[in-house]
């Protein structure tokens, strides 16, 4: 921390300790206003509608459709659809820089492109372009499709939900508490940014908008009608507070606040990193979610830093990784480094090296069933059908350019192994890295979204699916 020019400035630093309410980045904290300052008011449950508002009625999507986020509400990846042995490029498009993951719905493929504050509708079968939505700020991740709409939140403080058919607005709703901007990332985003992905269960929208539950009032959740946007219920997740007089003798092992993520749910309870609430927004016992199965990311869904100090976990099942996907019999997962022990150089990743581990394990005996060391360093995957996919850069050292396939400049590889055995089934290579987690599959499709801006589809050839 350093107090100057009336702020507190607050660094990053490679550390675990309170994870769950770390700030991460580079941080530029004011003090609250003084007392009389004029400041605007808060006004909770804003909505206005749009032109497609109460015409925007569809059909729910289907089985093998990747409507959300990582497939489902509790984000795991997988899909039933089954690929052709060894798909083919049937088109790559480019769209534009920090595209994220898409999701794909019957015909149609939308994408996030975070610099451009938008969302991008593309035939599935082609890649043409149908139309684009341009909400207020960043859009970091794919929205939800639900009964032929889209919905998602944006970085300028708005959940947006838009026909799916031809990108009109239906309606918009304010989880900022204010309309108060500030300087993120060399853009100008609501001091409440919401994640792009949100959860909708039973019809009901829920997200968060915020930074932490320490700053600017607290994190806001919301439970929100997905036909009409209004507002349900909302809850404000606030603190908690300590100073040198109210904790204490304690300086570990206090009480976390809270810092948002993307929500995952089963139906009856949502999951927040650690926190688990029901649908009334209560907060439930985290020793529920410890026991199950729910996937988590102490770095966040979206983190693609690949921090040791900062797993993917599953229950019990997996304690360690750096990413996972997971069906109903198995979960598979990649992990950088043997152990979280640091400080150790007997245990350090050595690029070029030995690869990274990637390795199935049933869920229900914890078993590993396989094991391999790829020479790739995975950042996306996605289990469909019978076969694992998986993408990323080559784990290499270049003589002349030693952070060249790191950084993207060497391309990178997009394979399929079999789920039973790992047998590996199928390998191309691509022109740029994946976009992290930006690998989805659907309506025996491949989809992948790369740094480089660009959405590629790889499927069957000979049929040339329609």
């Amino acid at each position: 921390m350093m107090p100057a020019n009336g702020l507190q400035y607050a660094p990053p630093h490679p550390c675990q300790c309170y994870i769950d309410e770390k700030l991460n980045g580079m941080n530029a904290l004011a003090p609250e206003p003084r007392p009389g300052a004029p400041v605007q008011p808060e006004r909770i449950g804003v909505r206005e509608t749009g032109p497609a508002f109460g015409m925007a009625a569809g059909q729910a999507a289907g089985a093998e459709d990747w409507a959300v986020f990582r497939a489902d509400s509790m984000r795991t990846a997988s899909i039933a659809t089954a690929l052709p042995a060894q798909p083919e490029l049937l088109w790559r498009k480019e769209i534009g820089s920090g595209i994220a993951a898409p999701i794909s719905v019957g015909d149609r493929v939308f994408a996030p492109v975070a610099d451009r504050h938008s969302v991008v509708a593309l035939n599935a079968a082609d890649g043409g372009e149908l139309w684009e939505f341009h909400a207020g700020a960043r859009v970091d991740s794919p929205p939800a499709f639900h009964n032929g709409t889209l919905i998602f939140g944006s970085a300028d403080g708005w959940v947006y939900c838009l026909r799916a058919e031809d990108g009109a607005l239906v309606w918009r709703f304010r989880a900022a508490p204010a309309e108060r901007r500030i300087g993120a990332f060399d853009q100008i985003e609501s001091a409440w940014p919401v994640h792009g992905s949100v959860l909708v269960m039973d019809g009901v929208v829920y997200c968060a908008a915020g930074r932490s539950s320490h700053l600017d009032g607290g994190l806001r959740l919301y439970a929100i009608d997905a036909s009409t946007g209004k507002m349900l219920r909302q809850a404000t997740l606030e603190g908690p507070d300590y100073d040198v007089e109210t904790m204490g003798d304690q300086n570990y092992g206090l009480p976390m606040g809270s810092i948002p993520d993307i929500l995952l749910g089963d139906g009856s309870r949502i999951f927040m990193r650690e926190q688990i609430f029901d649908a009334q927004l209560k907060e439930q016992p985290k020793a529920a979610g410890k026991a199950a199965n729910v996937l988590q990311a102490k770095g966040g869904l979206l983190d693609d830093s690949y921090f040791k100090r900062a797993p993917w976990t599953l229950g019990s099942t997996i304690p360690y990784a750096n990413l996972i996907a997971l069906d109903s019999a198995a979960a598979y997962a990649v992990q950088m480094f043997d152990t979280l022990q640091g400080l150790d150089p007997s245990v350090y990743f050595v690029p070029g090296g030995k690869g990274y581990l990637l390795y199935s394990k049933d869920i229900a005996s914890g078993r590993k069933e396989w094991e391999w060391r790829v020479p790739v360093r995975v950042t996306a995957m996605a289990a469909a059908g019978d076969r694992l996919f998986a993408a990323g850069v080559p784990d290499m050292i270049a003589a002349d350019d030693p952070l060249g396939a790191f950084e993207g400049r060497l391309g990178a590889f997009l394979f399929a192994v079999d789920k039973k055995s790992g047998e590996k089934t199928w390998e191309t290579r691509l022109q740029a890295a994946p976009a992290f987690d930006g690998l989805i599959a659907a309506n025996r499709r491949l989809f992948i979204a790369t740094q480089d801006g660009a959405l590629s589809c790889y499927g069957d050839r000979t049929g040339r699916q329609k």
